[in-house]
């Protein structure tokens, strides 16, 4: 495009790079989908250099992971947004691109974190009290955040403050880096971790019947809809899609009596089942038409 430089100081910084990992001295995979503009002083300095908001202009249309900028220019690149940006006041900086993915990684890593195990917080009690009633109080419902992979056993499973989950998270990506760079793939962090849902102590995901797993996922689905009530001040639109042919009458009983006050729209494929609906319609699809029926024993 005419508004990119072809020409000039600008390429100092690509092609130092792409000599650097020609000779090993940066992971060629750690340049994929990296773009960088810079002029290099002999000292080894970043230099700016100007058109830097349209080259990342150009860099976020073309689907670049990260722009590699002079420091100088770090304000106007960041103008650009939709694309994240590193600024750089030398070359040195540069020579292990994988601490400062780290950096990136334990920045925003920590910041998710941070918001999963606080809504988790939140969310447990109410799905806890739900799943209390969904099972007649013969069933006691729990929440964890298990992190995984490199990450387990190091970061913590419950909120400690953003700054103690950075903590744990760059000792955990310290201690797994040597087996990250023999997999090729990043060992800790949120993209390894899991929601680990007990009832009765005991893992659902291997012990639990599937109505009661049914059960557990309508817990923690109600407890979603009591948050977002909570939190915006009305009631949100629910979509349930064959959730009734799991369950028992009496839990069918307990999750349709809570959804009373709100919009809710239910598939199945038991007539019998949906009747119990109490004043809501039933309708059928078939052909793509919506064709209104009438109950059974209604």
């Amino acid at each position: 495009p005419a508004n990119i430089r072809k020409a000039g100081t600008a390429y100092d910084l690509p092609i130092a790079l792409a000599i650097l990992a020609s000779q090993n001295l940066v992971r060629q995979e750690a340049l994929e989908r990296v773009l960088a503009v810079g002029e290099l002083g002999l000292d080894g300095s970043i230099r700016d250099v100007p058109g830097v908001l349209p080259i990342v202009w150009e860099a976020r249309k073309q689907g670049y992971r990260l722009c590699i900028v002079p420091a100088g220019n770090e304000a106007e690149a960041a103008l650009v947004e939709g694309v994240p940006v590193l600024a750089a006041g030398s070359l040195a900086q540069l020579l292990d691109l994988l601490d400062i993915w780290d950096s990136h990684l334990i920045r925003l890593g920590g910041l998710i974190l941070s918001a999963r195990l606080s809504y988790l917080d939140k969310l447990e009690p109410h799905a806890a009290r739900f799943h209390q009633g969904i099972s007649s109080g013969k069933e006691e419902l729990e929440l964890r955040y298990r992190p995984g992979g490199a990450g387990a056993g190091l970061i913590p499973e419950s909120w400690q403050g953003r700054e103690e989950l950075e903590k744990a998270l760059g000792e955990a990506l310290r201690q797994s880096r040597e087996e990250d760079l023999k997999s090729g793939s990043t060992g800790a962090g949120p993209h390894r971790d899991d929601l680990e849902v007990l009832i009765n102590g005991a893992a659902a995901r291997s012990f639990a019947s599937q109505g009661q797993q049914r059960s557990a996922v309508l817990s923690m689905k109600l407890a979603e809809c009591e948050m977002i009530a909570e939190t915006m001040g009305s009631q949100p639109v629910v979509l349930l899609d064959d959730v009734m042919s799991e369950l028992d009458r009496s839990r069918r009983g307990y999750l349709l009596g809570k959804m009373g006050g709100r919009q809710v729209f239910i598939t199945g494929c038991d007539d019998g089942i949906l009747a119990e609906t109490g004043a809501g319609g039933v309708y059928q699809v078939s052909a793509g038409a919506l064709t209104p029926v009438e109950k059974k024993g209604g």
